[in-house]
């Protein structure tokens, strides 16, 4: 009789834990939908985003590996971690960001209590919407342009480091990159010196090297700091004209198409 007790309690805890699983579970289908895509804002608080700000498009990419997020709002570069759970729920966690300073704040300040408040999303082929209790948050469509193709010659438009501006770092020659992404192999001019060497993709994840450069006697540290952020990059987004270079949730540079 004991033995049969012991039977229908295993039984039942099998059960249980079956249907808390199935529970927990996200959507497959949601899921491919929503994520290794890159949306554009369109409206933020029921009011309509232009498509360009500070001349730059208000964007989110939910990353495919790593649980990763990219964004902007058409100033800084803005990211941390998102948790997709049960019933169409979203966490988002704010990592770092760049601190620029733009004409224009205001879409990027809305746009980053988006991510605090959000909890849950809807998505379909060409439309995402962030909720937080129902409301309405965010509205973002398909990125028309996303080609997310590297292949091509890129300058830089935007690098990180604190205390300096691209115009100071690299007041006449800007450093450029040219991706060679059917041999995997990248080149280019770090501002000075020139360079070249292999690269690894998958996905939306990029790092650089091993990269030789020639030698040459270079004029302050501008080329560290470029060669410095190169090494960083974890990951990348492009559009047709931009591309968006990423250590984890921060964005080092940013190049637009040469």
């Amino acid at each position: 009789m004991k033995r049969m007790k012991w039977g229908y309690l295993v039984i039942s805890a099998v059960i249980l834990v079956g249907c808390a699983t199935k529970k927990d579970m996200v959507k497959q289908g949601d899921t491919e939908l929503l994520v290794g895509k890159k949306w554009q804002l369109v409206e933020l608080s029921g009011n309509p985003v232009a498509e360009k700000i500070n001349g730059k498009t208000p964007f989110l990419e939910l990353m495919a590996e790593g649980g990763r997020y990219s964004a902007t709002g058409g100033c800084n570069g803005i990211g941390g971690e998102y948790e997709l759970v049960k019933n169409q729920g979203v966490k988002f966690q704010r990592g770092m960001s760049t601190m620029m300073a733009c004409p224009d704040m205001t879409i990027e300040q809305g746009f980053g209590k988006v991510f605090e408040a959000a909890d849950s999303y809807a998505v379909s082929d060409s439309a995402l919407s962030l909720l937080s209790k129902g409301t309405l948050l965010a509205k973002f469509k398909l990125f028309e342009t996303a080609s997310n193709d590297l292949s091509g010659s890129w300058e830089l438009d935007y690098i990180m480091e604190s205390g300096s501006t691209l115009e100071t770092l690299f007041p006449g020659k800007r450093p450029k990159i040219v991706f060679d992404v059917a041999n995997k192999k990248v080149s280019g001019n770090g501002g000075c010196n020139s360079f070249n060497g292999g690269i690894t993709l998958a996905g939306s994840r990029l790092k650089f090297g091993p990269l030789m450069s020639t030698k040459m006697a270079c004029q302050g540290t501008a080329e560290d700091v470029f060669f410095k952020n190169i090494d960083r990059v974890t990951s990348y987004s492009a559009t047709d004209d931009q591309l968006t270079l990423i250590a984890d949730d921060i964005v080092v540079m940013r190049l637009k198409k040469d």
